[in-house]
């Protein structure tokens, strides 16, 4: 039973059964609930948990607790991309999968987004789930910042995949642990062609 209105408003918590609700409480994924405005309305324990882990603060789970806009939540150049699904998925009453990664300085990591309507109460659920988990094999390595920073002063960094491009060939985006793990600064953000493609696509 969840008790803490942080993590649940009432109109969702007390719509669903509690056997809907035990499910999205034991899920080991991060799951989360929303309502028609994109407002979140539920997030389960593992929410926190996976902020906590990679961030390294508990303040982002706290931030991003029922009422908040999901779509705060998203990168401005990726924001429409997620409204129009998330709004499909409402409005024609259909699921949507989606994988991206997210990968961390040392593990690269594949998740699965679920959304799907909740049965008892117009909204959407969302449920992310880790499909690939590996230790990383990049080379850990002090980044040359010449190979990155234009005389602007502004690094670019892909808001998706979180690659850098590199000045000497705008078409390579590098994975940067150190800078993943703590970004340098004045850092731009945008997308690498390889991100803008698979969102024109889709």
């Amino acid at each position: 039973m969840v008790t803490d209105d942080r993590r649940g408003d009432p109109r969702f918590l007390n719509a669903m059964t509690s056997l809907q609700l035990a499910r999205l409480e034991g899920d080991e994924g991060t799951a989360f609930a929303l309502w028609p405005d994109l407002t979140i309305a539920y997030v389960n324990p593992a929410w926190g948990r996976f902020a906590a882990a990679n961030d390294g603060s508990p303040a982002v789970a706290d931030r991003w607790s029922p009422g908040a806009s999901i779509l705060d939540a998203i990168s401005q150049e990726v924001r429409p991309y997620f409204a129009s699904r998330y709004r499909q998925c409402l409005r024609d009453r259909t699921d949507w999968n989606h994988d991206y990664e997210c990968s961390s300085p040392d593990r690269y990591r594949v998740f699965r987004m679920r959304v799907f309507r909740a049965e008892s109460v117009e909204a959407l659920i969302v449920i992310n789930s880790c499909r690939i988990d590996f230790q990383s094999v990049w080379e850990e390595r002090p980044p040359l910042e010449e190979w990155y920073r234009p005389a602007s002063g502004l690094i670019l960094q892909c808001c998706d995949c979180r690659r850098f491009r590199r000045l000497t060939a705008k078409l390579v985006w590098d994975w940067v642990p150190a800078w993943v793990r703590q970004a340098p600064s004045r850092v731009s953000h945008g997308l690498c062609e390889s991100c803008r493609a698979f969102y024109s696509l889709q």
